[in-house]
């Protein structure tokens, strides 16, 4: 970047081999920190470069990146770079997460980042010099891959948390009562902490606050919070799982249930008729009916495809009107918005929102009355060509709650006798009835997966990828206990069909909501891969005689389509997950904050994307409704200014990172659980699979 550069080489024309003159430094590498006066008024001027730390899961020891945000004093999201720290002594202190100045080295001392992965047990180098010895070979071979390199010369932000830790076997039988913690998370440095009862917790999980690092300690220093339990309980693994996840597990409070409707046996809620006189009401009208997995309870969508008179089609997405109940401003409002996301565990689940609202009167569960926000479109019949758009809030009646095999049973022509007997609500019907509701079911399921074959080839036209992924999960016993078998997601054309009529609705809301809204609407972006990314996949692909060619998303979706081997039916298949692997993370932004030219959606090829579906589990879509509402008003107004939206907008960030990265180790945890438990049984712990 040329802000980079420049400040670069500012520092090699005054000469300085190092960031830090002779003596400065300590025995570890450490200087002092310099005060928040200096490090603003460096920042301000262009000397020091201001970003968040991100230590190297793989090499936690040596290497960690300080992202720079937007160098060049753009709003572009593809104009960021990486400062590369080497070494303890040159992150001089800061912990993962922290807020940093750096100041950077001369582009004569810029080395490449590291290709080799790290044991957790080899030391780490004490600067600079030391930890890039090994990478100097690298850097002559390849000037490009250069990065820029520099040393944290203080601390803006500490975000500093509770950690998980365990005392290391050697300082128990120490004398004394000083001892390290080891965290769970290998891009935290150990702690020195105080235990006076460090044998009863030798074997335990233990929460550790930092309270400073002084500059003559090898080690950060803080103190004992809470012992959370043996190793390898499962209790204690998920609770250290949230801990370290930053995940809220506490029980809604008094004060949000007392905002909100009741609805029990003696007190059932009963909607407001003037209210239900202000929407579209759509109960009568259309047969609607939600595909879900078996045994959703917040089910936030519902789905309606009809032939009009004049041919056409259509199309209608019904989602739960969240922003009905949930006001802004109110407790269960922010609390929702600190949460920002539902979490899924392998065994349990952690709602944004209390269950009246999540499990009941939000949820589309089918016979029941609900209010929504819908999207209707009319669309040619043979193309899928938008005719016309409506948006607006409704009342519905899902007739039907499927889930996803049971629909796809019915496309592919399950038995009226067994589709009597498996759709809900038919077998209490006369026989003659219940036939015919079957057929109309059917009919609009078969017009629902054709309308959503035109709706993907749309979008394949427009560049979007077809991706693949592995999805693992572990089957538990009644009591959520015990892991009874793995199963592996199977790929169902239903799925595709309810997931294109959410991308397709996600993107109407999105391109509504920034028209209108153009400098603070709430959307998605995925950037473009960068090109390095991919060359695991072009080498593979290129063992077997193919060419990938990645300059767009529209030229990697064809060379991933002619990627076939008919002697290897799994290549494709590999070919696409090494492309998955080679993506950048999707993010919400507020569109004040970035380039209009950077609002788009690399995987889907579209260029307005934004989360409408699903505002039940996700605070982001609340954000959506409220904004699609408000533009549909005769004198459309921001709800909120521009650099508010941003903040949240990476808050919410942060939060679903989270719950993605406990969702993971719940899993891998129940795996564990499940090896562990057929130690004696090689048969059980074999599977058959390709390492990508």
């Amino acid at each position: 970047a040329a802000l980079l550069e420049a400040q670069a080489a500012r520092a090699q024309a005054l000469e300085r081999k190092k960031t830090a003159a002779p003596g400065d430094s300590n025995e570890y590498g450490y200087s002092v920190h310099k005060s928040q006066d200096v490090l603003e008024a460096g920042i301000k001027s262009g000397l020091y470069v201001q970003g968040s730390l991100a230590v190297n899961r793989f090499n936690a020891q040596n290497e960690a990146f300080v992202r720079a945000g937007d160098v060049q004093g753009t709003k572009s999201l593809v104009s960021r770079s990486d400062v590369l720290v080497l070494g303890l002594g040159d992150r001089n202190r800061a912990i993962h997460g922290d807020v940093v100045a750096v100041e950077l080295f001369p582009t004569s001392l810029w080395r490449t980042r590291s290709s080799q992965l790290q044991r957790a047990d080899e030391p780490a180098a004490n600067n600079a010099e030391q930890s890039s010895d090994n990478q100097r070979s690298n850097t002559n071979k390849d000037r490009a891959s250069m990065m820029p390199n520099g040393r944290i010369i203080g601390i803006l932000q500490k975000k500093w948390r509770d950690y998980v830790v365990t005392i290391q076997e050697e300082d128990i039988t120490a004398l004394g009562n000083k001892v390290l913690g080891v965290p769970m998370d290998i891009r935290i440095p150990k702690i020195r902490f105080t235990a006076n009862h460090k044998e009863s917790i030798k074997n335990s999980r233990i929460i550790v606050r930092v309270d400073n690092w002084p500059m003559d300690s090898h080690w950060p220093a803080g103190h004992f919070v809470k012992d959370l339990g043996p190793i390898g309980r499962v209790d204690t693994e998920m609770a250290a799982i949230l801990i370290e996840q930053n995940i809220s597990a506490a029980p809604f409070s008094e004060l949000q249930y007392r905002e909100l409707p009741r609805d029990t046996p003696e007190d059932p809620y009963v909607m407001d008729p003037e209210e239900i006189k202000r929407r579209r009401d759509v109960r009568t009208s259309h047969l609607i009916f939600s595909i879900d997995p078996l045994g959703c309870e917040d089910v936030d969508d519902a789905l309606c495809a009809r032939r009009l008179p004049n041919g056409n089609v259509e199309l209608s997405v019904h989602i739960a009107d969240v922003s009905h109940f949930v006001r802004p401003g109110m407790h269960t409002d922010l609390e929702a918005r600190a949460r920002a996301t539902t979490v899924y565990m392998a065994d349990r689940r952690y709602d944004m929102l209390p269950a009246v609202l999540s499990a009941n009167l939000c949820s589309l569960v089918g016979q029941a009355d609900r209010y929504a926000v819908s999207v209707f479109w009319e669309l040619e019949a043979a193309t899928g060509k938008v005719l016309s758009t409506w948006f607006g809030r409704t009342v519905i009646r899902s007739a039907y709650q499927l889930h996803y095999e049971l629909a796809q049973q019915l496309f592919d022509g399950l038995d009226d006798n067994s589709a009597l007997k498996a759709v809900p609500g038919l077998a209490a019907l006369p026989r003659a009835t219940a036939l015919t509701r079957l057929a109309e079911l059917r009919e609009a399921i078969t017009l629902l997966v054709t309308t959503g074959r035109l709706l993907k080839s749309a979008r394949t036209g427009m560049g979007a990828l077809e991706l693949e992924s592995v999805e693992l999960r572990v089957k538990l016993d009644k009591n959520h206990k015990t892991v009874e078998d793995l199963v592996s997601k199977t790929d169902l054309e239903i799925h595709g069909t309810v997931a294109e009529a959410m991308i397709f609705a996600n993107e109407a809301v999105g391109r509504q909501i920034a028209t209108v809204f153009p400098s603070s609407a709430l959307l998605r972006h995925h950037p473009r891969p960068q090109e390095e990314h991919f060359e695991t996949l072009i080498e593979c692909a290129a063992a077997k005689g193919f060419v990938v060619d990645v300059s767009s998303n529209f030229a990697l979706a064809r060379s991933l389509d002619a990627c076939v081997d008919p002697a290897d039916p799994e290549f494709n298949k590999i070919m696409r997950m090494l492309a998955t692997q080679a993506m950048e993370e999707a993010a919400y932004f507020c569109t004040g904050h970035v380039n209009a030219a950077d609002w788009f959606h690399y995987g889907l090829g579209l260029d307005y994307y934004t989360h409408f579906t699903s505002p039940i589990r996700r605070y982001a879509d609340v954000i959506a409704h409220r904004q699609l509402l408000a533009s549909l008003t005769e004198n459309p107004v921001p709800l909120s200014p521009s650099n508010e939206l941003q903040t949240l907008a990476e808050h919410i960030n942060n939060k679903n990172r989270s719950a993605k990265v406990a969702q993971r180790e719940s899993i891998e945890l129940f795996l564990g659980q499940y090896l562990i438990e057929r130690a004696d049984d090689p048969k059980a712990r074999t599977l058959d699979g390709v390492i990508v």
